[in-house]
């Protein structure tokens, strides 16, 4: 495939941060960009993931 669209490198990249978090906050209504939310101002871990795809003609 890499040859037929006449590419020199073609690469697919997954990432993710903190994928398995437990927290014993429930269902409570926390709102990350608000200072003063949640109980005692402390948030849960977010869990983040990236894809992307980088390619070099």
């Amino acid at each position: 495939m890499v040859k037929k669209l006449q590419l020199t490198k073609c690469r697919f990249y997954i990432s993710g941060y903190n994928l398995l978090t437990f927290s014993q906050l429930g269902d409570l209504p926390i709102d990350p960009e608000i200072p003063t939310a949640g109980y005692n101002s402390s948030y849960p871990y977010l869990r983040t993931f990236t894809a992307g795809i980088s390619v070099n003609f």
